[in-house]
């Protein structure tokens, strides 16, 4: 045993405990040899095939283990290209993976990479306007009126053009990746009219050959079309169907509309998800705080995949819901920003629906796009419990983007993982501020770290 003071830090051996011999009889600490392991760890991530070994907790979403999430403790995950391998004990790790290039994830827990299922992603500025607007008591219809709203999004897109647009929603989708978010959905939501919709699509298709993360993309009849259509809504609907679908529907995955109090009507909705799904698009349908019941029942009626904004729901919305197996995407941050009761979030999972909560990032709703955060008011806000909650954005928002390889770990899935710097995902709701990413992998490359 070496004796003195630590050559690193300086500290005696009264302050740092037993000191231990290195090299040429240094005297090093044990807090000096752990922070020397780790960042030898730091910069020796493998790259390519891999094996991550030495996992505290490993939430698999896979029905073979225990529990909502699957967990695994003292766990093992084996990639090979691109793809999950093998994921379970550690000490189940076929012999035949042990030559494979390793990282120790020093007790950390690793989860599936978050799939966000719902976000508005494509503007150019910030509406803060707007919240301190609500913050004062007005209505959206107050907000609207005082020249805020989607359509004041709408008319600053305009004016700041495609590659601002582009830049802001670059720099967005980098801290999402930083946060553990590797597949988001991008509604298009503020273009109003062809040429507008079909340069947000050409944004998106940019940005999905820029950066890692995975974007489906959504073609919105959003209110903004509608509030500034010269003939209002139903100008708009006829103009979506004739010239917007025509123009930009080879562009997107999905199309989809929102019930919103007082703009579309039913018989709209129907029109416009009819024509997008004859035009081979998937269907989505969002809704308002007092909508719920409409919305549920044109979802079910028109084979939606998805009903967005979930808040106020009856019973028998529930059950209609889960009989059509329509998925619930919830958005908590939205509730929690406009001081809104939250989703029905326990009343879906006892039901058995498979809920997918989403961030909803929107600049004049819930400026929020950290699905750790969402996590965390899943659990706080809404009452789920920390697996339910997990397992709500990442499984749950997978099967909201009909993404079967994404959101869980085992043979054959998509090689999307996040290491948190803790030894449970259940932190994430415990410590909802502590920035919890040690490090994200997109089909098996090292994104963020």
């Amino acid at each position: 045993m070496a004796q003195g003071i630590c050559n690193f830090c300086g500290k005696t051996e009264e302050q740092a405990g037993v000191m231990i011999g290195g090299p040429g009889r240094v005297a090093i600490c044990h807090e000096c040899v752990s922070l020397a392991s780790e960042l030898v760890r730091e910069r020796t991530t493998p790259v390519g095939d891999m094996v991550l070994c030495n996992i505290g907790v490993l939430a698999t979403n896979d029905r073979r283990f225990p529990g909502v999430v699957g967990r695994v403790e003292g766990a093992a995950v084996a990639i090979r290209d691109r793809s999950v391998l093998w994921a379970g004990p550690a000490e189940r790790l076929p012999q035949g993976l042990n030559h494979l290039p390793a990282l120790d994830c020093g007790g950390r827990a690793v989860i599936p990479g978050f799939v966000d299922a719902h976000t508005h992603l494509l503007f150019a500025d910030h509406r803060l306007r707007d919240h301190q607007r609500r913050l004062f008591g007005s209505s959206d219809e107050e907000v609207m009126l005082a020249g805020g709203g989607p359509v004041a999004v709408a008319i600053a897109n305009e004016a700041a053009g495609p590659q601002a647009i582009e830049a802001a929603a670059f720099d967005r989708l980098r801290s999402m990746l930083a946060s553990g978010t590797t597949t988001a959905e991008i509604q298009t939501s503020f273009g109003c009219s062809a040429g507008g919709e079909a340069g947000l699509l050409a944004i998106a298709a940019s940005l999905e050959r820029r950066q890692p993360v995975d974007l489906v993309t959504t073609l919105h009849a959003a209110p903004a079309g509608a509030l500034r259509h010269p003939d209002g809504p139903k100008g708009y609907v006829e103009d979506f169907v004739a010239e917007i679908l025509p123009e930009c529907a080879a562009g997107a995955v999905y199309c989809s509309i929102g019930c919103e109090d007082g703009i579309f009507s039913a018989s709209d909705a129907r029109l416009v998800l009819n024509e997008a799904r004859r035009r081979g698009l998937r269907l989505r349908v969002s809704t308002g705080p007092e909508r719920a019941t409409e919305a549920v029942r044109i979802a079910a009626a028109v084979g939606a995949v998805a009903v967005e904004h979930l808040v106020a729901m009856t019973p028998e919305d529930v059950a209609l819901l889960t009989e059509g197996g329509q998925i619930p995407v919830l958005t908590p941050a939205e509730a929690f920003v406009r001081r809104r009761r939250p989703g029905p979030g326990r009343a879906l999972w006892m039901a058995g629906a498979p809920v997918a909560l989403a961030s909803g990032c929107h600049p004049s709703s819930a400026y929020v796009f950290r699905m750790p955060f969402v996590v965390a008011l899943g659990v706080l806000e809404m009452g789920l419990t920390p697996d339910q909650a997990l397992w709500s954005a990442t499984r749950g928002g997978a099967l909201a983007l009909e993404e079967p390889d994404k959101g869980w770990i085992g043979h054959g899935s998509a090689a999307d993982l996040v290491v948190l710097d803790a030894d449970d995902p259940s932190h994430l709701a415990y410590r909802p501020d502590d920035p919890l990413i040690w490090k994200v992998f997109k089909n098996g490359d090292l994104v963020a770290s």
